[in-house]
């Protein structure tokens, strides 16, 4: 399969129904289940049967996490052209995506199978966004990803090597994101966007701490009557947004957070403080050398 083609087929798939492909059956493999649907390239084909075994156990799941039912058939891509896949997203941190208004997914498949991620957690992460946006509707990105991260108990969607240090950093140096800036959407670059997901998750386990799974539930349930977030926040957890919050930004705790970034990150600093060390002999190296050759000094006895 060419990549061009490859490229037209993940585009065009979210606008048009599946057999509109039929012509293209020889290029995509096509599996199809009760419950779903799974286009292949060639070479992915034992995995796709090994996620079509694995979707009703990852369907009831969430179902029974969210308390929504999946009363859809989606459809679902894996690719192994990078490049391709890379053209769509406009990103090489995203190993995944979904498109609600087609009820389909698609997955980056080498990426998306290697640490530190799961193809199950994946397909469960896009299955969640599809079965949210089914019951609810559009919904703030922040919460959108936190619940989507929490119920696969994953990493989302995105690849980083900054992922586990960026939201300890912001708690320690006051950077975190407001939430009513991550409402529509994330940011671009690699650090923002990282760091967005983080916040993200860290607020729905907050939310889970405090008030159990029920929170949760009862939150999405409140939205899904169709009221504001402001309004399902105070419905399900009885505080407005601005202090859900503040209570969260002051759970992260400052020498926590101090202490956790310490302890992931001890061999990084030990290395950049031997490396200061080494910096500063070098330089008092230097000092004295210039010193004893302008005669301002006396060579040590050792010398």
């Amino acid at each position: 399969m060419t990549a061009a083609f490859l490229l037209g087929v993940i585009v065009l798939l979210p606008l048009c129904p599946p057999c509109a492909f039929t012509a293209h059956a020889r290029e995509l493999e096509t599996l199809n289940t009760a419950e779903a649907a799974f286009f292949s390239e060639p070479g992915l084909k034992m995995e796709a049967r090994e996620l079509a075994s694995l979707y009703p156990v990852v369907r009831a799941e969430l179902e029974a996490t969210l308390g929504l039912r999946v009363d859809f058939r989606p459809s679902v891509i894996l690719v192994s052209d990078r490049e391709a896949f890379e053209q769509v997203t406009q990103s090489r941190m995203i190993v995944a995506y979904a498109v609600p208004e087609r009820m389909l997914m698609v997955i980056d498949y080498p990426r998306s199978s290697t640490g530190p991620f799961t193809a199950r957690a994946i397909l469960k992460h896009e299955l969640c966004h599809l079965l949210l946006h089914r019951h609810i509707g559009p919904m703030p990105r922040w919460l959108d990803e936190g619940v989507c991260q929490w119920a696969s108990d994953g990493y989302g969607e995105l690849f980083s090597e900054h992922r586990g240090t960026s939201l300890q950093w912001a708690s320690i140096s006051g950077g975190l994101l407001p939430l009513s800036g991550m409402e529509r959407s994330f940011p671009q670059d690699e650090r923002g966007l990282v760091l967005a997901y983080e916040q993200s998750r860290s607020i729905i386990d907050f939310i889970a701490a405090r008030y159990g799974a029920n929170g949760i539930t009862n939150l999405l349930m409140a939205l899904k009557q169709e009221r504001s977030v402001q309004g399902a926040t105070i419905l399900s957890l009885g505080i407005p947004v601005q202090v859900l919050e503040r209570d969260w930004r002051q759970s992260l705790g400052t020498w926590k957070a101090l202490l956790v970034f310490l302890a992931a990150n001890i061999y990084s600093i030990l290395f950049f403080l031997a490396a200061l060390l080494t910096l500063a002999g070098y330089a008092r190296y230097r000092i004295r050398k210039k010193r004893l050759s302008d005669g301002e000094g006396e060579a040590p006895a050792d010398s």
